[in-house]
């Protein structure tokens, strides 16, 4: 630890500056920088280069993710929810997005529709135990709640954790 005082300056905004040094505007650093942005609360730059971002192969699955949460939390709801249907069911599932689009389906009054998506989510993870939780959610907010209960079991034996449904709770209380 420094012995001398704090220091005022922002990491993030040093991290941004010897990024812009060492690589400029490079499109394939987007990513980087938007990260850095949405750290320094720049939103109208971290969204601009955040959609550069979404055209690079290697990023824009993440890119796509962190710009939805971006316009989410400005309360463009309709803008989140074409980012995060651009993604395909497997990619929502490894950006951990598919739960939340599901269930803002469901609240939307689309609950078949995140359904139709959960069940894709499955399809395409089908080892991946939030892609279940995601089903569960779709089944029950349907009221299928046998359907729900089977889906939420297979995510209690993929998490190998008999007590899931505390840790489901626990995520819906932290929502």
């Amino acid at each position: 630890p420094s012995l001398g005082p704090p220091s005022a300056e922002n990491g993030h905004a040093r991290m941004l500056q010897q990024e812009l040094k060492e690589h400029g505007k490079d499109a394939s650093r987007a990513l980087i920088r938007g990260k850095y942005l949405i750290a320094l609360e720049r939103e109208d730059e971290a969204i601009a280069e955040l959609t550069t971002a979404t055209t690079q192969p290697d990023d824009h699955d993440e890119a796509r993710s962190l710009l939805a949460r971006v316009l989410l939390s400005r309360g463009d709801h309709a803008a989140w929810e074409a980012q995060l249907k651009a993604l395909s069911p497997a990619a929502l599932v490894e950006q951990s997005e598919i739960v939340a689009l599901v269930n803002g389906l469901g609240l939307a009054g689309r609950a078949q529709e995140g359904l139709s998506l959960a069940r894709a989510a499955t399809e395409a993870s089908p080892e991946e135990a939030e892609a279940w939780l995601a089903r569960s959610d779709a089944e029950l907010a349907l009221g299928d709640t046998a359907a729900a209960r089977r889906a939420l079991n297979t995510a209690a034996r993929l998490l190998q954790n008999p007590d899931a449904d505390l840790k489901r709770r626990a995520r819906i209380a932290r929502a």
